[in-house]
């Protein structure tokens, strides 16, 4: 794919939004850098370290807004996913049993 016009908003597959920036010092060799992470440095006034990561609050990959981002150290934001898809596969039970409940085993 080939990019033009530096500011360009590219939506990528997996709903990541990068920007087209190869002048900034942490552009992909395609010239791109995730939109998430200049939301980020911009608030924060400096760049983002290689060991942070930007969470998404919402789990919206695209909703790239300060007030639904927050920066943590990768072993922190690991720890948060492993615990919210902790979370989901409780509830996700917990609803197959009350179907279950309700309608018989599947």
């Amino acid at each position: 794919m080939k990019l033009t016009g530096e500011g360009r908003k590219y939506t990528r597959a997996d709903g990541y939004v990068e920007i087209y920036f190869p002048s900034h010092p942490d552009a992909t060799g395609h010239g791109t850098v995730l939109e998430h992470r200049l939301v980020a440095g911009k608030h924060l006034g400096r760049r983002l370290d290689k060991d942070e990561v930007v969470h998404h609050k919402d789990h919206n990959c695209a909703h790239n807004v300060w007030s639904n981002l927050v920066v943590m150290r990768r072993k922190e934001h690991d720890a948060l996913t492993l615990a919210e898809e902790r979370e989901k596969t409780k509830l996700l039970r917990s609803r197959l049993a009350e179907y279950e409940r309700r309608f018989g085993a599947l």
